[in-house]
């Protein structure tokens, strides 16, 4: 982990748990179980690299999140679990969250919100007119959008975590991937994440496409 991305996600965690009747001792060791999670090996891409993208990102439209904190308890927990072999991280991710924030004792709103934004990364479907779902979503799914050179290194750690997947299984599955989100009328929720990712999330994708 840079030390950039090491300072950002310090003073996110720190900001949050201001909030919580927390020992300086309690909030790290909470802070590094989390990291031990997104640093486990065979994290290519779901890793705090990730995670510090999507807080950048957010902090440009921080002035329309309506439930900030719950934004960013979703961004840390969002990948919390993440096992490629398993089809129920986001439920998982969900309820470690719910644990955690449950013991802090924050306000029901918060979790419960926190969780709706977790669970809506699965298939990445608003449950609610929602502008944090909207954001939280638009966020996460930006890399698609990104230069192909960071988009192909993007895929290709995508593939290394699912190393142990033969590619007589995983080029298909890759695919109903890819042809599930080009079939969408649209990749992004907000206007401004539409102006600057969704034409070249598309060309990724379908450059992606051609190449399984």
């Amino acid at each position: 982990m840079n030390p950039a991305c090491t300072t950002l996600l310090l003073n996110r965690w720190l900001k949050l748990l201001q909030k919580t009747e927390t020992t300086a001792q309690q909030q790290q060791t909470l802070l590094e179980a989390l990291l031990k999670r997104y640093s486990a090996q065979g994290r290519v891409y779901h890793n705090t690299n990730h995670l510090c993208e999507i807080f950048t990102l957010l902090d440009e439209f921080a002035h329309l999140l309506t439930e900030p904190d719950a934004a960013n308890w979703a961004v840390f927990y969002h990948d919390a679990v993440y096992n490629p072999l398993r089809k129920d991280n986001e439920q998982r991710s969900a309820q470690l969250a719910l644990k955690v924030m449950q013991n802090l004792n924050l306000p029901p709103q918060t979790t419960t919100l926190t969780q709706e934004l977790i669970l809506a990364t699965q298939n990445h479907i608003a449950p609610q007119p929602n502008v944090n779902i909207y954001l939280f979503l638009d966020a996460d799914l930006a890399i698609l959008g990104a230069e192909p050179e960071k988009y192909d290194r993007y895929a290709r750690a995508i593939r290394t975590e699912y190393r142990l997947v033969p590619d007589i299984l995983y080029q298909p599955g890759r695919k109903r991937v890819l042809q599930h989100l080009l079939a969408k009328p649209a990749l992004y929720y907000m206007p401004q994440m539409q102006a600057r990712f969704e034409q070249q999330a598309r060309l990724n994708m379908q450059r992606e496409l051609e190449t399984l």
